[in-house]
């Protein structure tokens, strides 16, 4: 990791234009922004409601002939968070607007992503004349071209990377052919506005939307940002039973607590596919009796500790088998789980700081993820395609499946082309003054709130010398106390010896603690520069 100081010329101007503090202003002066961008995100007080939405009247109005015929419905989800919300959105819509509608979302293992060939026939038997897709289908050509050839409407709606060739449909529905307003928005986004224009305002699905957004990490401008901090705004507001059953007891909502709370428990399902089915949380985020509500709940925070034990153990099976040399680090076991390597590599990733693929094995077939850093993955293959079962994904995550026989050969060529290709990663900070750092300080960074993928969150660089240094969770944690702050470094209890007693520079992420009705300044350290 090679880290950067950020010049910052310009913060006071902004402080006192848009009276804001220091670090709020530091941060909005290191991006850049235009007015019309800093307006947007300090004073933009639109409302969905107020969205225009007639881009969206043809897909409504074929909805509306379907309500009048009795036609049938079928809704193609996705197992993950995204997919999750954008099923039970729609799903719900449809059925409040009098339409006759069914939903399926896959098997991860035994189907796997997208709409499958054998759903798209079922409905086609059970005599469904629409098929919506929802957070996939740019990829689905043969089998929404089976529904097509069987007289089923096709309206696919999508957020993901696409090839024109491939796409088949009657009606098309993508951020990349919609206003640049809504250019960001997940699959969820998507079927929010089709919820919009079909039954109008519902603070539930906005709350749904939220979620799916943040969880996506599509972004948190223009319309994304409006859908967060309206969502955020009613959490606060509203009891949301199925939502706030899954959190904590505390009432503060924000997007670290959807993050880290809310959004892997609804990824579970789908990732623990082999002792669950993704599908009855569709279910259980639409049920109105509490003490079902309760009950499932219940059992998907059980699901989640019972993914985070997994994830734990294959973690460690998987750092005992990496070569330290690999520039492309590549571990594989019959004993990870499949809907958990993806969790697994990234942590590896993040903790190497290179790319890394795990993968599952079940006889001569190997499955897995990959996380990248360092290099652009969704072209990284190109040459060694022919090779391989499947590929596909993104920049900076994918999945791959092959036969054992061509292992050592995908592990000759990546560690080549790695060495090749490998960029190190540049982390820019924003150094702070002692100073600088209050409760107001920090409490002012809400200001600039929701952050995400284009709006990120600043990392934070602090010179400390009055230190106290401690392990938590048996060793495996540190914890540096100064006199203003405390400082948290996971997972990185083995160098106490060698970070104790000492000057010492944290760069990382700065917060406000509550414990036991104290608050504290604390910062969640990604790296300790001596």
């Amino acid at each position: 990791m090679i880290y950067e100081e950020l010049e910052i010329n310009n913060y006071k101007e902004l402080q006192e234009k848009y009276k804001l503090g220091t670090i709020a202003s530091k941060v909005l002066a290191s991006k850049h922004l235009d007015d019309l961008m800093i307006d947007q995100i300090l004073h933009q007080d639109m409302l969905t409601s107020q969205f225009d939405l007639s881009f969206l009247d043809p897909i409504i109005d074929r909805l509306q002939a379907a309500k009048v015929n009795n036609e049938k419905i079928m809704i193609c989800g996705d197992y993950d968070c995204d997919g999750v919300c954008s099923t039970t959105i729609l799903y719900d819509a449809l059925t409040r607007f009098g339409c006759q509608c069914g939903y399926y979302i896959p098997d991860r293992f035994k189907e796997g992503y997208g709409v499958s060939l054998d759903t798209v026939k079922a409905a086609v038997e059970k005599d469904y004349s629409i098929l919506i897709t929802v957070d996939n289908g740019v990829k689905a050509t043969e089998e929404l071209q089976y529904a097509k050839d069987h007289n089923v409407t096709v309206i696919l709606s999508d957020h993901h990377a696409y090839d024109d060739e491939d796409l088949v449909y009657d009606y098309f529905l993508h951020p990349n052919v919609l206003d640049p307003f809504y250019g960001r928005l997940c699959g969820a986004g998507l079927a929010y506005l089709i919820s919009k224009r079909l039954i109008g305002d519902d603070p539930y699905h906005t709350v749904l939307a939220c979620i799916a957004t943040i969880g996506d990490m599509v972004g948190a401008l223009d319309a994304n940002r409006v859908i967060i901090k309206e969502g955020i705004q009613l959490l606060k507001q509203m009891d949301f039973p199925a939502i706030t059953l899954l959190a904590d007891t505390s009432n503060h909502w924000d997007t670290t607590k959807i993050a880290f709370q809310i959004v892997p428990k609804l990824n579970s399902l789908g990732r623990l596919a082999d002792q669950a089915n993704v599908n009855t949380l569709v279910r259980y985020l639409l049920m109105r009796d509490h003490d079902s509500l309760k009950k499932v709940a219940t059992q998907i925070n059980r699901l989640n500790e019972t993914r985070k034990k997994i994830s734990s153990t294959n973690e460690k099976i998987a750092l005992q088998q990496v070569d330290d040399s690999q520039s492309f680090i590549i571990v594989h076991s019959p004993e990870f789980h499949e809907g958990l390597n993806g969790v697994v590599a990234a942590k590896i990733s993040k903790k190497y700081q290179r790319p890394v693929m795990v993968l599952s094995q079940s006889e001569d077939i190997l499955k897995g993820s990959i996380r990248s850093i360092g290099i652009d993955v969704s072209t990284f293959f190109d040459e060694f395609k022919d090779q391989l079962l499947s590929f596909g994904g993104h920049r900076q995550a994918a999945g791959i499946s092959l036969h054992e026989s061509v292992l050592e050969d995908l592990i000759d060529y990546s560690q080549m082309k790695c060495d090749e290709e490998f960029e190190e990663e540049h982390q820019s900070y924003i150094r702070l003054e002692p100073q600088d750092i209050s409760f107001r300080e920090i409490e002012s960074l809400s200001k600039l709130e929701p952050f995400g993928v284009d709006f990120e969150k600043p990392k934070f660089l602090i010179n400390d010398s009055e230190l106290q240094v401690s392990t938590m969770s048996n060793g495996l944690h540190l914890k540096f106390v100064s006199p203003t702050m405390e400082y948290l470094y996971f997972q990185h209890g083995h160098l106490l010896n060698k970070l104790a007693n000492r000057p010492l520079s944290f760069i990382g992420d700065l917060g406000i603690n509550m414990f036991r009705n104290k608050k504290s300044i604390n910062m969640m350290v990604d790296d300790v520069l001596e």
